[in-house]
């Protein structure tokens, strides 16, 4: 049986915990995720699924598979920061390096343009000695296929053929037990050109006046807290 990356806060913190997570990771996670709920807040992937809960699953299916090194892990929760983030003020790398630390933000600016979709890239991610963050980026797609079949905002339907390159990639680079999680679920696979079709030529999009409330009530409470502050 294929494993299901949690969704939710609560089951990432259970897939820490098992995995050996100490309280300082998991009260660390649980800030992230509030930072996260806000940067991905309105944010709908094509599938129609809430990116917050694509940040979680590829965070938990990482956790799971690769490792729960805290700078890997939050560089899976924030893989997509930098491109569809609502960052509050101007320098988005501080804002960001201030919740997740130097080196976690250093592999989110760095690697953030490489597709999950890439293979060669992620090859030569593991070549410049980020094993573990290759193995993250191959578990992030392990989640978005497994709970998206119509994977990212491209549209595009993975078929058995995908599915064994990332298997052959990710036993390559050691991560057995994700390339058989690839593996099984193949037979799953055999009928979702429909899911596109479907969908038709839906994209991912914003929930754009919720969104823009939150940032403007946000605003107003950081406007507050300066003036009485002075």
């Amino acid at each position: 049986m294929s494993y299901a990356p949690h969704q939710n806060l609560i089951g990432l913190l259970c897939t820490l915990r098992g995995q050996g997570g100490s309280d300082a990771l998991l009260k660390e996670v649980v800030t992230w995720h509030d930072f996260a709920l806000d940067l991905f807040f309105g944010r709908i992937r094509k599938c129609q699924r809430p990116f917050i809960c694509h940040a979680v699953g590829a965070t938990d299916a990482t956790a799971h598979f690769v490792t729960i090194e805290k700078d890997i892990l939050a560089a899976s929760m924030f893989h997509s920061a930098y491109r569809i983030g609502q960052f509050p003020k101007n320098n988005k790398r501080a804002a960001l390096r201030k919740v997740i630390g130097d080196r976690a933000e250093m592999l989110v600016h760095t690697y953030s343009d490489v597709s999950p979709k890439d293979l060669s890239a992620i090859i030569q991610m593991s070549s410049d000695n980020e094993q573990l963050l290759a193995g993250a980026w191959l578990a992030h797609e392990y989640e978005e296929h497994l709970l998206s079949p119509v994977a990212g905002h491209r549209g595009r339907v993975f078929g058995e053929t995908d599915i064994r390159k990332y298997a052959k990639v990710s036993r390559k680079l050691g991560f057995n037990a994700l390339a058989d999680a690839w593996m099984d679920v193949i037979p799953a696979t055999s009928d979702t050109a429909w899911i596109g079709e479907i969908l038709g030529n839906r994209g991912s999009r914003r929930l754009r006046t919720q969104t823009r409330g939150r940032i403007l009530a946000r605003r107003l409470v950081d406007s507050i807290q300066k003036a009485v502050s002075k």
